[in-house]
């Protein structure tokens, strides 16, 4: 007998709710949203001449770049105010020595909280050279001030890519593997970090070396390379190969795929560098045409129902509300019904229920299932709003969960 079998027998449904949004709101608090997200570094060659506004605006710039999901957010005319209010953003920030002069001191990072800002004042009394400024920022009032500004956001919580990339330079054929000694896996990895991506690189260990070689990716056997990533459980691949043409000359073709769906498109005599860069920003460019969440100032929120079946444990439904609340156009999340292994869950966010569905359906955890309408309001709920509301129609969108 499950642990909500057993629950159910013991107390009921009604006290079962109350223990469940109880589990959740403790997941809520703690949060789950990739912390990177909402970290940048700058680097201070000449501190004397950078003063914290400065430096905050630069770190503020590149974390919205990677919480909108749009490389050219910057340009938009809303995101000068918010640049210009970045110290407002600031949790916390530290200064350190460049990488190379770390290693000869022992000393840790001098970190700072935000009381401490003077916004125009120099990061330091004397120039220090090859300084490096990390700024962590307060994520969920950046994401509330995007939706606000009617600026694009995407999620914290982001489908994760599998790259595939065949690299042909002079005689060596190979396929990038993860951990692997090379410029090209650093630089990946680089641009995905800018772009607020989360990528994984193939083990290429035995089980990948028997079912997908070089000529693989070079020809673009796609169906053996999404069978080959079923170990992964990511549901998006970015597929590229790469050609040296020359002294930093290189030539690409990339290809995304989601949902079934690929895009592909083609690079000639790049440097290395920028070669790499498209391939990331390509990737980049058509996730969030998909799924980021763009809302209009003022807004109306709407009332949107879940149905989700499988959910075995309270740690099923801890995960579960984990991942409601990490979208980041959900304002609530209330629970309305529990019955055996079934859980009714209410939403309330700004947006169509199409884009619910688009942003449900990167979460690796939950299985959709079809939407249905209901005749009649659930008199069984414990949520006196919802009960006492006249509204006596709404839609359910029903799901399976896969732990």
């Amino acid at each position: 007998m499950s642990m909500m079998h057993s629950f159910v027998r013991q107390f009921g449904v009604i006290f079962l709710i109350a223990v469940l949004f109880c589990v959740g709101r403790a997941v809520m608090a703690e949060g789950s949203v990739e912390s990177e997200l909402y970290v940048a570094e700058v680097e201070l060659v000449d501190s004397l001449s950078a003063t914290r506004t400065q430096a905050f605006n630069l770190a503020l710039g590149k974390v919205l770049i990677k919480l909108s999901g749009v490389r050219d957010i910057l340009e938009a005319p809303e995101t000068e105010k918010l640049l210009n209010q970045a110290s407002r953003y600031v949790r916390t920030y530290s200064i350190e020595k460049a990488i190379a002069e770390q290693a000869s001191a022992e000393q840790a990072p001098e970190e700072q909280s935000v009381p401490d800002i003077e916004p125009d004042q120099d990061i330091e009394a004397e120039p220090v050279p090859s300084m490096i400024l990390r700024v962590e920022f307060d994520g969920p009032a950046l994401e509330r001030a995007l939706v606000a500004a009617g600026l694009p956001v995407w999620s914290g919580s982001r489908v994760t890519t599998l790259v595939w990339l065949a690299v042909a330079e002079g005689r060596e054929r190979f396929i990038i593997a993860d951990g692997a000694d090379s410029e090209i896996l650093n630089g990946l990895q680089r641009a995905a970090m800018d772009r607020g991506l989360p990528i994984r690189i193939p083990l290429m260990d035995q089980a990948d070396s028997q079912n997908v070689a070089y000529i693989d990716v070079r020809g673009g056997f796609l169906e053996r390379l999404k069978l080959a990533a079923e170990r992964y459980n990511t549901p998006v691949l970015l597929v590229g190969t790469l050609q040296a043409k020359g002294e930093d000359s290189w030539s690409a073709k990339w290809t995304v795929i989601r949902e079934n769906v690929t895009s592909s498109w083609l690079d000639t005599d790049l440097p290395l560098s920028q070669v790499i860069q498209s391939g990331i920003d390509g990737l980049g460019d058509i996730l969030v045409s998909r799924y980021a969440f763009v809302s209009a100032p003022g807004g109306q929120s709407s009332d949107y129902y879940l149905v989700i079946d499988n959910i075995m444990s309270l740690e099923h439904y801890a995960k579960l509300i984990e991942t409601l609340q990490n979208l980041v156009f959900v304002e609530n999340v209330t629970p309305v019904r529990v019955q055996d292994t079934e859980v009714k869950i209410r939403l309330r966010m700004r947006g169509s229920i199409q884009e619910l569905q688009r942003a449900l359906s990167l979460q690796v955890n939950l299985k959709p299932g079809d939407t249905v309408l209901t005749r009649r309001a659930d008199r069984a709920v414990p949520d006196q709003n919802y009960i006492n509301s006249s509204e006596q129609n709404h839609s359910e969108l029903y799901y399976s969960w896969n732990p």
